[in-house]
């Protein structure tokens, strides 16, 4: 049977500069529209923020510059062409301001794809590979390839793309907090609370 995880209430987790409460595993109520595995990067798309024309990983902001803004927009339309729905290409193409941006699509900002290979899912899919979509900002969480992460990811409700960041708790999976939230997945069980309910700050 399919294993399901919810997080303790929808709070939103993000703070000024992405710190965050996590609200950890304390429910006992299946959800469907999230997912968690334990496995390795095996490709991020774009390697770096480079693709996205910024000098480093600060938070983009449209409309800094003179033309930044339509800029920004022809550079996603060619990295996400091939992810992009038609509907949504040509919402994106429409797209005048950061706020008819983000109401396009999912894919706004200064996204990335990261693919992995599972070597565990604690919850969901069941398939030998999956892919997330985060961001290179200070809410984007920096997976390095190779490396294996415990991921914790939620489904975007327009889109359906899975998404994780800065505030889902992800870890490398050999850290001590990792295997501790491993071992507590891998002991839940659907219509039991997790014991002890606890919540932990990242940043």
């Amino acid at each position: 049977m399919v294993k399901f995880f919810a997080m303790l209430a929808a709070l939103p987790p993000v703070v000024s500069a992405c710190m965050c409460v996590t609200p950890v595993l304390c429910s006992s109520q299946p959800d469907p529209a999230r997912i968690a595995f334990v496995g390795r990067v095996i490709d991020s798309y774009p390697a770096s923020v480079f693709a996205y024309g910024l000098p480093g990983e600060d938070d983009f902001h449209m409309g800094d510059a003179p033309g930044s803004f339509a800029l920004h927009k022809q550079i996603l339309l060619s990295l996400w062409q091939s992810a992009f729905t038609p509907a949504e290409r040509a919402a994106v193409e429409m797209a005048s301001d950061s706020g008819t941006l983000r109401a396009a699509t999912d894919l706004h900002g200064v996204p990335r794809r990261v693919r992995f290979e599972v070597s565990a899912w604690l919850s969901g899919s069941g398939r030998s590979t999956s892919e997330v979509f985060t961001s290179f900002d200070s809410c984007g969480f920096k997976f390095e390839p190779g490396k294996q992460y415990l991921v914790l990811s939620r489904a975007n409700d327009l889109s359906g793309r899975w998404e994780t960041g800065a505030c889902s708790g992800n870890a490398l999976a050999a850290t001590k907090q990792a295997r501790q939230d491993i071992a507590v997945l891998r002991a839940w069980k659907p219509n039991r609370k997790i014991s002890p309910c606890k919540s932990r700050w990242r940043f």
